[in-house]
Parts: structure tokens; sequence; C-alpha cells
């Protein structure tokens, strides 16, 4: 066994005459002579004559046309542009070797070939060019499509090419894989004339292509890594999940974790999975795919870097809204009454404007987490139902919403009111009935309607509070740094009609 292994690694040269006349018996139906003919090759004969390849034919097809070919080589710019250091460099290394090295796409078909001149022009002549397809089942059994077919290393020496008109060259492929999921991506070839044979163009081909894998594996993680933080990037509440391009599940947080266990989805099975309607090579085919039944189209973001997408955020839920799924409720019930329940008093609010629906994911996000908001916009837009569905939504609904119209307050009064003043200075308070928004009930949140009617003259007081952190209690002259924080910069709300 291991003798016959030995002996079908590599083409024996010297064995030509026999190989020649062993395929012409194998025409004829006739049973083969043993350990003349390698293994790799004899099955790849049986795969030709069941496909019905012609074995008197002379050349691969005609190429693609020129906007096919470029097509092509768009949807494969990441094999080529991995590929383009190693090709650079054999442009130079194979001059005068006798010996080209191809680049081909997993169906066969040269994407890019480079090397020695004069073998490039002789290449013509059985279409070995770009464009050309060689596959096993176009062209017989050659370097390129048995490779592809077994899934490995292969190296096809003269007479042992399915077809009369290829027996003049020898080849040698390897296929390149998908550095994440083992996919093959591509193939490469180093093929020449008989008489430029080297048991070592094998080798060549295989570290060539080693190093382009290496290349796509560095590519892939940089890609990643503005993806996952493009995701980190992004202000959400629950669980995040990232795919690739591919639809490949790349990254997915302790919280969508619980997501998926709330919606009867094992976290297990969504790590290792992908979905075909995130994959961009499929965008065709993606578009009629539906999602699983677990995913919401509004929970799916795409991500954009340099005008191409990198990928897909999904955001599910926070893991408490949902509850438990009950018996006999399908999952996209239960994911829309959570949606519903999520949501809250953002029902209230009704439109379709895009501009109105991102004011109101921000507004959900900010209801979420104890910092100032600012709400700006015209009389009429609803101001003031914005910032109630913000404490309606948020964790203090429980406390009380208290309206404060700052266009109806006095300069003097405002400032008390807003950062405390000492006793006896203003004779219209004999007791400091609200205190000063430090000392406020953690429970409560404020609403200042028509701030921007307030004093001009009062600006920089604010000003130093939302940018220092400080403020001034009426009837003193020091500053004092809030010690609550409560003063912080606004987040801003837009809201327009």
């Amino acid at each position: 066994m291991m003798a016959k292994e030995a002996f079908s690694a590599f083409p024996h040269p010297d064995q030509e005459p026999e190989v020649m006349a062993l395929w012409e018996r194998f025409l004829l139906g006739r049973e083969l002579s043993p350990h003349v003919v390698r293994d790799v090759i004899e099955g790849s004969w049986v795969r030709c004559q069941s496909a019905g390849i012609d074995p008197q034919r002379s050349q691969a097809a005609p190429p693609l046309p020129e906007e096919a070919l470029l097509a092509l080589q768009h949807g494969h710019r990441d094999l080529i542009g991995a590929s383009a250091p190693i090709m650079k460099q054999v442009r130079d290394f194979l001059s005068e070797s006798g010996t080209i090295m191809i680049l081909g796409d997993p169906a066969g078909t040269i994407l890019e070939s480079e090397g020695d001149p004069a073998t490039l022009d002789a290449a013509w002549s059985i279409q070995l060019v770009t464009g050309a397809n060689w596959n096993e089942r176009a062209c017989g059994t050659n370097a390129i499509g048995t490779a592809l077919s077994v899934g490995n290393s292969v190296q096809v020496h003269g007479a042992e090419h399915f077809c009369s008109g290829i027996k003049p060259w020898t080849c040698s492929a390897t296929v390149i894989r998908d550095p994440i999921d083992g996919e093959v991506l591509g193939v490469l070839d180093v093929s020449g004339q008989k008489n430029s044979f080297t048991r070592h163009g094998l080798s060549l081909a295989v570290l060539a292509a080693s190093r382009i894998e290496v290349e796509l594996a560095r590519r892939e993680e940089e890609q990643r890594y503005h993806l996952v933080a493009a995701a980190l990037g992004r202000a959400a509440t629950g669980g995040l999940m990232v795919f690739d391009r591919k639809g490949r599940l790349v990254e997915v947080n302790a919280e969508a974790a619980r997501s998926l266990r709330a919606m009867g989805v094992p976290a297990e099975s969504a790590r290792g999975g992908s979905v075909n309607t995130f994959d961009t090579r499929l965008a065709v085919a993606a578009a009629r795919t539906p999602l699983p039944e677990w995913l919401r189209p509004e929970w799916v973001r795409s991500i954009l870097r340099g005008g191409e997408r990198l990928g897909t955020i999904v955001t599910l839920p926070e893991p408490l809204r949902w509850g438990r799924t009950q018996p006999g409720v399908s999952h996209r019930s239960a994911t829309a009454d959570a949606t519903r329940a999520e949501r809250g008093s953002l029902a209230q609010i009704v439109g379709r404007n895009e501009l109105l629906r991102q004011a109101l994911e921000k507004a959900q996000l900010l209801a979420e987490v104890d910092v100032p908001v600012l709400l700006l916009g015209e009389t009429g837009v609803g101001k003031e139902r914005f910032a109630r569905v913000i404490h309606e939504c948020g964790r203090r609904k429980n406390g009380p919403f208290v309206t404060l119209n700052c266009g109806g307050l006095p300069r003097d009064i405002l400032a008390s009111e807003l950062f405390g003043y000492v006793e006896g200075h203003s004779p219209e308070r004999d007791v400091p009935a609200w205190s000063t928004r430090s000392k406020r009930r953690p429970a409560e949140r404020c609403s200042s309607t028509r701030s921007g009617r307030c004093r001009s003259s009062y600006n920089p007081t604010f000003c130093a509070c939302w940018r220092a952190g400080k403020y001034t209690r009426s009837g003193t002259v020091g500053r004092e740094r809030s010690s609550s924080g409560w003063w912080r910069p606004p987040t801003r709300i837009c809201a327009r009609r």
C-alpha cells in the first residue's frame, strides 16, 4: 500500500509511452494494468468518460467576453487582491523558465496568468488564457480541473491528460481555501510544455497558494476587526450579533445569547451558523431568501466601509423583555409581542418619516441611561411628548414627571430653582421648597419646556454647568462643582414636522 501511495504522488515521464498505450486501451473499454496509471489520473479519466468529454478535443472553449470577464474578476476581487504580490513576483521569476502561473476561480475559469512570455503566447494554441474554463467537464483531465474535482494538489503530465490536444503540456495545481471555513475559493496552477516538467512545479504551486491563504486570513481578520469595532461603536441596548460579508456569524455577546435562548433558538447552533440573506456574494438570490423565523428585519443593519459592505449587525431586544414563549406560539409571534412591549409608550408617536423613526430609536436608547437630554424643534412638533415618552420608557417611569415652563419664570426664580439659593437671599422665598437639583430624589425626571425663551443674560451660567460641571447658587459669589453629576452635557434629539 505504501509503495503504491509513493508511486501515485508524482508523474513518471519515463513511462510516457506506457501511459499513452493505456489511455488508448481505456478508450476502448479495456482493463488497465496496475501500477502504471496513477489512481488520481484513472479516477479523472473515469469521470471524463462518464461526462462524455471528447478525447480528441484539442483546446478549451473560447474565453469569456471582456465585459463578462471583468464582472467575474470583480466578484473574485478579494482572491485577486490577495494573490497580486505573488503574481507580480512570478512575472520576473518565471521569465525564460518555460512555465506560467495561473489563478482560477472555483469553477475552473482562469482569472489571471503571469510568467514566461513565450509560454503565455504558446498557451493561446490550447486556449489556456484568461477567461477560458478548464474544469474537468470542459477540458477533461488537467491539473486545474482535477485539483478542483478532488480538492487537493495534483500534477498532470503529458499523456495523463484525457484530451489528446493537451497532452503536449504539463501542469501542477492546488486549491486555495478560505482560511475561516475551508471553502474552496480558487485554484493556483503552474503550467508549461512537456519539456519544462519538474516535480518542483507542484511545490511552487503549493507554497504560493499557502502565501495567498495567509494574505486572505490577514485581510479577513482586518475586516472582522473593523466590523466588530463598528458594532461596538453603535449605542444599543440588548444583544449584538455580528455577521461577515458571507453571512457567517463573527461574534455574539452574552446578552444576545440570552435573547436567543428566550426565543427558543440554541445559541450553540447560532455560533457556528450563517444567514444566507447576509451573503453579499449571493446578492440576487439572497434578496429572495427569507430571514430565519426568529429574525426580524428591523433588527438588521448593514455596515459599510469605503463604499463596500463589511457585514451585518443584528440588534436583539433585551432578554428580560421577552418573557417565556408560550406553548403553541411561534417565534415570530413571540418576537412581535416582545417588540411591542419593548416600545412601550413609543407607540403613542406615529409616523413613517425616516427622521422621526431615527429620533424614536434614539429616544428609546436614551431612556435606558441616566443622562440629560436636549430636545430641539419648532413650536408644536411634540417636544414635551417626546420628553414624556423618554420618562415612561426609562428606569424612572414609576417616579413623578415634572414639567417646568422656563419661559414663564423670572430670571432669579429660574436660577434658584435650577441651582439653589442661600436662604434669605430672595424675598419671594422663605423656605427652600424645591431645594437644589443636586438634592432631588433619584426617581424624579424634570422636563423643562420652552427653555429657548430663557433670558439671554443667563446663557453663560448654563454653559458653565454643561461644560464645566459647576453651578452658582443664588446669593453666593464662588462657584461650586455639582456633586450629583446632574449637570452633564445633554444629548440632543431634533424633532421636526
